[in-house]
């Protein structure tokens, strides 16, 4: 909880231990309990801004102060059976008032490491030479949302929103999960330290380029915890909303695409299951081509004392990790790659049981692969000849791979798919292992964190350099 909302718990207690407690109320008591009511109020819908989760508090505290005007201005004591009843209902009621808030807070993204600032440019491209394939005009490019983060001189004058914007990605959120339409509102209150529009510090570069593919659903933000810390080490990160697998893109001009369900359906509609994957491999297809493009572009907008060209990676979570995989095995330009928890289904079979060259790190959660998708990874780990890294994080379920494992820390016992391990320590290490991968990648730097036996105990890892 935020500041302004523990006092306001601590002042709604108090005020109810004044309310039922006699002789300890008088209109000086009232008056100054009013008085502090009122600013720390006013902070917290000034400072903090109220959320869903408060109401309850709210009308604690309102209803305790409405009692306790009304004994003092009447002069009136509570009976004992009054005080009693009163003091169950309210401890129970404060309980749950106060539960609410704690189980679904305004998250706290950790706040990068590195030695830069980081700054964000959010940008609709357009790539003329594609049409959109899961669109309802066959005849329209293929457009996106891109957002690129990079090292800044310093800060700008707007910190990036969490949601952007809130009302169209909090609905779309909400519709997916199956939660009531206010559920994510409070996203926007999240707070970082990343700015938009703020001026590139281009006396560091030239900077890696870095890729993120969100998964299916996802968004480009979704793992913001990871792009900002990579950004603030000296990398350019460039994440898109995939138009049509996001669970909603929304552009300048008002439009908030959602996803489309058949561009990913279940293996139960087919009865082939080469069919099946050439199905699917559609999506990621087009996903590893938005990337494509998007390096045509950067190439295009950025001289080379900015960008190392000779030097870039991708990364991806869930579907996007399996569009990594498919453009460092087609795209020439790519030189490394991290998969966190890859749905490997949708990449093709040529890549599957082809020979890997590059360098690659799969990360895993506990419970991600069934049968189907792990026969593709140990296909594809077979038939791997390039430096291949593989981690294991215990306590993890899929959404410990992304910014949703802090939206709630009693998710793992809500049945939520995020596991018991603490989500901010969690993501510690994914940023460890991530940052060291492309330091000794990309940068050519000697890292011991991937040689030596990790440092953390729910890790098990492997790493062969050589085959």
């Amino acid at each position: 909880m935020r500041i302004f909302e523990i006092l306001f718990v601590v002042l709604t207690v108090l005020i109810w231990a004044v309310a039922l407690v006699p002789r300890a109320r008088s209109r000086n008591v009232w008056v100054g309990l009013g008085a502090i009511l009122a600013l720390v109020a006013a902070g917290h819908f000034g400072f903090e801004q109220w959320r869903w989760q408060m109401v309850p508090l709210y009308a604690v505290a309102i209803v305790g102060a409405l009692c306790l005007a009304l004994d003092v201005l009447l002069d009136r004591e509570p009976k004992t059976l009054r005080r009693l009843i009163g003091g169950v209902v309210v401890l129970l009621f404060t309980a749950v008032a106060v539960g609410l808030p704690l189980a679904f807070p305004v998250p706290r993204i950790p706040k990068a490491t590195g030695p830069h600032r980081v700054g964000v440019q959010v940008e609709h491209w357009i790539d003329e030479s594609r049409q959109e394939v899961f669109g309802p005009d066959a005849n329209a490019p293929r457009e996106m949302m891109v957002q690129i983060w990079y090292p800044a001189t310093g800060k700008s004058d707007e910190r990036v929103k969490y949601l952007d914007p809130p009302a169209e990605v909090s609905a779309a959120l909400t519709e997916v999960l199956g939660l009531p339409s206010f559920a994510f509102d409070h996203l926007n209150l999240v707070r970082q330290d990343i700015w938009v529009d703020a001026e590139l510090k281009t006396r560091a570069g030239p900077y890696p380029v870095l890729l993120f593919s969100h998964g299916w659903t996802g968004t480009r933000n979704q793992n913001t915890f990871q792009l900002a810390e990579l950004a603030s080490h000296g990398y350019i990160v460039v994440s898109v909303d995939h138009t049509y697998g996001a669970v909603v893109t929304p552009f300048p001009d008002g439009r908030a695409v959602r996803y489309n369900p058949a561009a990913l359906p279940g293996s139960e509609e087919f009865d082939d299951e080469l069919e099946y994957v050439e199905t699917l491999n559609i999506l990621v297809s087009q996903w590893a081509q938005d990337f494509s493009f998007i390096l045509d572009e950067l190439e295009t907008r950025y001289d080379a004392d900015v960008i190392d060209f000779d030097n870039i990676g991708i990364f991806g979570h869930s579907t996007g990790a399996g569009a990594a995989v498919e453009l460092c095995n087609t795209d020439a330009r790519c030189k490394a790659g991290l998969a966190m928890d890859p749905f490997l289904n949708p990449v093709a079979n040529a890549i599957i049981d082809g020979e890997t060259e590059k360098p690659f790190f799969y990360m895993h959660s506990e419970e991600w692969m069934k049968p189907f998708n792990r026969d593709r990874y140990e296909r594809l780990i077979d038939g791997t000849v390039g430096p291949y890294y593989e981690l294991t994080l215990a306590g993890t379920k899929h959404l410990n791979w992304s910014d949703f494992s802090l939206m709630s820390p009693v998710g793992y016992e809500l049945g939520l798919t995020m596991g018991s391990i603490d989500a901010v320590y969690s993501m510690e290490i994914i940023n460890a292992y991530s940052l060291a991968f492309f330091d000794t990648w990309l940068k050519g730097e000697d890292v011991d964190l991937l040689t030596d036996n990790s440092p953390y105990p729910e890790v098990t890892y492997t790493t062969r350099v050589t085959r």
